[in-house]
């Protein structure tokens, strides 16, 4: 669910950035309750960054090329969509750690802190610093 909290935070809150991990029910809707969110996409104001796992059972891949197709047609803001071959469902947890760690190292660029094997955090860069590549518009100063 914290994927697709993301992608719901993101579309209705003003933020510097969100990410999203696994975001399942983003495109097909979870229940009744829990519909698809692709109307967000004409209003999003914060920028988003979705990684998926190709083995991740819970998530359609044609879903997640849905989502790039409708962030590139219909979103208002700089998006990515990241798919590991790989990846199962929680790939950026420690005990199902994709070969490599691919989406952690995406991810620790931005996120101020370096995480590795269970154990104390190293930060990576000054809390809320932002650094330019897939965001665009994120850098420092916007």
């Amino acid at each position: 669910m914290g994927g697709r909290a993301s992608f719901l935070v993101a579309g209705s809150r003003p933020l510097g950035a969100a990410v999203g991990l696994y975001g399942g029910g983003i495109v097909t809707g979870r229940t009744e309750a829990m519909g698809p969110l692709l109307d967000l996409l004409p209003t999003m104001t914060t920028p988003w960054l979705g990684l998926f796992g190709d083995a991740d059972s819970s998530i359609p891949t044609d879903d997640v090329e849905r989502l790039r197709a409708e962030l590139a047609d219909h979103g208002s803001v700089d998006a990515e969509v990241v798919r590991y071959p790989d990846a199962e469902h929680g790939f950026h947890c420690d005990a199902r750690l994709i070969p490599g760690g691919r989406g952690r190292r995406r991810l620790e660029p931005h996120s101020g802190v370096a995480r590795g094997p269970p154990g104390p955090s190293t930060p990576l860069t000054p809390a809320g610093q932002l650094s330019a590549g897939a965001y665009g518009q994120l850098s420092a100063g916007s």
